[in-house]
Parts: C-alpha cells; sequence; structure tokens
C-alpha cells in the first residue's frame, strides 16, 4: 500500500495539468516488473484532492494497494475501500482481507482487460501467468 504519487491512467486524474504518457508508463512498469497487481477498490475514485475551488481543483487517485499474485491468491476475497476523506488531502484506505464479495463467493476471476490496453504489455506472459493462476485455485479447491 502506498501513496505513489503517479496515476495508471489519464481517467484517474481531473484538473491541472495533464500527466505525460512516459510518466505513467513508468509508474506502469514498476508495478508490471514487480510482479505486482492493482487490488483495485470500492468507493470513490480519487484518493487525493488539493482541497481547491472549482477549475483549481485538482483530484487524482494516488493512493493503491498492489499485492504480487501469491497474495492474491491467499486472499481472493481481499476488498480496498476508499473512506471519507476528512481533516487531510487524503483518503484513508482500508484494507478488509476477510471481505465475502461476489468474486470470493464465485470462486478465483482474474480479469486483466484494463491492463491489455497498456503499451507494450507482455500478453503472453500474462496469459501464462493468468493459467498458472487458475490452475492454482482449482487446485486449492479440489484439495
Amino acid at each position: 500500500m502506498g501513496d505513489f504519487n503517479d496515476i495508471f491512467t489519464r481517467e484517474e486524474k481531473e484538473g491541472g495539468n495533464t500527466r505525460s504518457e512516459p510518466s505513467m508508463s513508468k509508474f506502469r512498469a514498476f508495478i508490471r516488473d514487480g510482479g505486482l497487481l492493482d487490488l483495485g477498490y470500492t468507493g470513490e475514485a480519487f484518493t487525493w484532492c488539493n482541497r481547491r475551488d472549482k477549475d483549481a481543483c485538482i483530484k487524482a487517485r494516488l493512493d493503491r494497494y498492489l499485492g504480487n499474485p501469491c497474495w492474491c491468491l491467499n486472499f481472493p476475497g481481499a476488498t480496498v475501500y476508499h473512506l471519507e476523506m476528512i481533516g487531510a488531502d487524503h483518503r484513508p484506505l482500508l484494507l478488509d482481507t476477510e471481505a465475502v464479495t461476489e468474486k470470493a463467493k464465485h470462486g478465483f476471476v482474474f480479469d486483466l482487460k484494463s491492463a491489455y490496453d497498456y503499451d507494450n504489455f507482455d500478453r503472453d506472459g500474462m496469459l501464462v501467468l493468468e493459467r498458472e493462476l487458475e490452475d492454482a485455485w482449482v487446485e486449492e479447491e479440489i484439495h
């Protein structure tokens, strides 16, 4: 979990100067090369706000939880909540590792649709990883 001060896509920022594609590309490469996955969230999209009015207001999703595939297999129902922003410029994030979600009820779902859109994305490597994770999940359910 962290305040990465960067965004994945332009949709993760509202207001202010537009982020350059090379900047976002480096952040995506950092996460991909580290073998990490964004755990997603429930709640408001933006985790940071400069607290200014109207045209000067800037919001972005700078904070996120990341996990490696092994962690995700061990906590399949994990849910990240973006809580209310009270008295600070960042929302607190809450990770519930025991959440009962539709994802957890219906077994393992490995969805990389949004990741496939990124430039230089290793689709073949991720498809192999996806198959390995699904096989591991099925193996775990059998035992």
